[in-house]
């Protein structure tokens, strides 16, 4: 059943047919969960350990690339699925490197299916190729590799679920929202009287007396102290995630206002023009990239920034099949990013793929 509390997210990617469904249910049986429809993201809940557990299994490759770009659903760690009489394919490797680039932590590696293998010699070359292509992508080479098969006997499962399970016991929880960075979209700027910035905050929480920074593109960043919160017009002393607050500054702040403003906690974002991404195209959008010039919009928990062009300066495609690549853009102004900061790419006033920054061109 679904659990009281939020539970940490795990979810299991790896090509069509691989065993991932097979592996969260018996993942979620040893533990006592069970699957619990939410959306269109298929999940079992589970507890282990006194902790609760969320294992999200997506059969189709795009719809997994979409949640981990997109940013639609919370993924705190994801295992990969390989089966034992298969093979590593390119739709494996677009997912693993998604997460990469997205921040999420590869827990391990699980090699399926292992009783169609006799000879061990399928899950051998298997090991050999993952190991290649961590090191070609910077995942960490040591990450876990585990052999076995989900299939029940008479005493129970494989060893290797309650191995898989150890290592999900390790998983970092998610930072609680107030240990986030402060983060706020300025939307509304009143100069008439005391100088009033208005808008929605997008994460953390920040206090009268605080030190913020402003971040204005093409500008340098400033900070300045918090001297007054509001929420409809009361004087508050917190302001926290989800709220539609009113910030006051300290006397003599200079605020040169623009859509899709940011106030956030000071070095918490920084100002770039050349970013490299990972980005998802969806297959009817694929021709844009031919155009060399994106448009794109920043994804802040799910709130979009203004529209922006990116010029793309160079790019390469990787696997099959949809197309994602990755590419270095140049943006027209500076924008606040982060690594993992989302954006959505539009496409005749409609979103057309997701991408996450990676890494600073500068």
């Amino acid at each position: 059943m679904p659990m009281d509390k939020e539970p940490i997210n795990i979810m299991l990617l790896g090509h069509k047919g691989h065993g991932k469904a097979a592996l969260s249910a018996a993942l979620a049986t040893m533990a006592g969960g069970e699957a619990v429809p939410k959306g269109d993201i298929p999940r079992r809940y589970a507890g282990y350990n006194g902790r609760d557990y969320a294992l999200l299994c997506l059969g189709d490759h795009e719809s997994a690339l979409r949640l981990l770009l997109a940013g639609q659903e919370q993924v705190d760690a994801v295992v990969a699925v390989v089966a034992a009489n298969e093979r590593v394919t390119p739709q494996t490797e677009q997912q693993l490197l998604a997460a990469h680039r997205s921040g999420i932590p590869l827990v391990g590696v699980y090699i399926s299916k292992l009783d169609l293998d006799e000879d061990g010699e399928g899950a051998d070359m298997i090991e050999r190729r993952l190991r290649y292509f961590f090191d070609e992508s910077y995942i960490p080479r040591n990450t876990p590799v585990l052999r076995g098969s989900v299939l029940a006997d008479d005493d129970g499962y494989d060893e290797s679920i309650g191995q898989l399970w150890q290592l999900l016991a390790a998983v970092p929880a998610p930072p609680a929202e107030e240990d986030q960075p402060f983060l706020m979209m300025v939307d509304t700027v009143t100069t008439s009287g005391p100088l009033a910035m208005q808008g929605l905050v997008l994460q953390g929480q920040a206090y009268t007396g605080d030190t913020l920074e402003a971040l204005m593109p093409a500008r340098i960043p400033h900070t300045f102290i918090v001297s007054g919160l509001q929420i409809d017009g009361c004087e508050e002393e917190l302001v926290c995630s989800g709220m539609r607050a009113t910030l006051l500054p300290d006397r003599g702040t200079h605020f040169d206002y623009i859509p899709g403003q940011m106030l956030a906690t000071p070095k918490s974002l920084t100002l770039q023009r050349r970013v490299a991404a990972y980005i998802f195209l969806e297959q009817e959008s694929q021709g844009i990239v031919e155009q060399g010039k994106l448009q794109l919009c920043l994804a802040l928990n799910l709130v979009l920034g203004m529209p922006f062009a990116a010029d793309i300066v160079q790019y390469k495609a990787l696997g099959s099949g949809a197309l994602c690549i990755e590419a270095e853009l140049l943006l027209p102004v500076s924008q606040p990013l982060r690594y993992g900061s989302r954006f959505v790419v539009w496409q005749d006033g409609r979103p057309a793929g997701f991408g996450v920054c990676f890494d600073f061109a500068d």
